[in-house]
């Protein structure tokens, strides 16, 4: 048993409120691209809320769901389910820069996934497109897509940004190329596929 003590409960509420009464954390360094846009959005209308957004109590921000939000204030303010942690702001920074990395290091089992994938339906082409890219042209997940070099002595004197998309099992493998980048003030932002 790990010797620092029982794990705490930092969920301390729930409830709904209108879209425009949450607030985004100014640190967020998660981008949605128009393509997860168009596929949330497109969730949302075909089976609706199944997860609820997460705000700390003591600061108001959001920690996650920026983006059902967005999509909330883009209906007319509808309703967002949400739960609510108590954390400190050392804490608040923790899970913003971890929540959304830890759920990416999850490795695909490609046999479930093809049979998952045989009993999803769906009339959105924006769903559906990102359904097709999780086993890519091969049938393997990920096993199309490479990691592009970039020769650092051809970018262009700063400031420089690099949009990286890549399958959520290479963000792992790519991280310590994006921290590099990132030491030398390009600035790094993620979409995943």
């Amino acid at each position: 048993m790990d010797d620092r003590g029982p794990w705490r409960n930092r969920i301390v509420g729930e409830g709904e409120q209108p879209a425009s009464q949450f607030m985004a954390h100014p640190d967020n360094y998660r981008v949605h691209p128009p393509e997860q846009r168009a596929a949330m959005r497109d969730a949302l209308s075909e089976v609706g809320w199944v997860q609820r957004v997460v705000v700390n109590r003591r600061t108001g921000f959001l920690l996650d769901g920026h983006e059902r939000v967005w999509q909330a204030l883009a209906e007319g303010d509808a309703t967002v389910p949400y739960i609510e942690v108590d954390l400190d702001e050392a804490e608040e920074a923790y899970v913003l820069a971890t929540l959304d990395p830890l759920a990416a290091m999850a490795k695909v089992d490609k046999d479930k996934l093809e049979a998952l994938l045989a009993d999803v339906h769906t009339d959105s082409d924006a769903i559906g497109d990102m359904l097709a890219d999780l086993m890519g042209p091969s049938g393997v997940p990920g096993a199309d897509r490479e990691l592009e070099e970039i020769d650092l002595e051809t970018l262009p004197v700063k400031p420089v940004w690099i949009l990286c998309t890549l399958p959520t099992e290479m963000l792992p493998e790519a991280m310590p190329l994006l921290q590099e980048l990132e030491a030398l003030g390009v600035r790094v932002e993620m979409a995943n596929e």
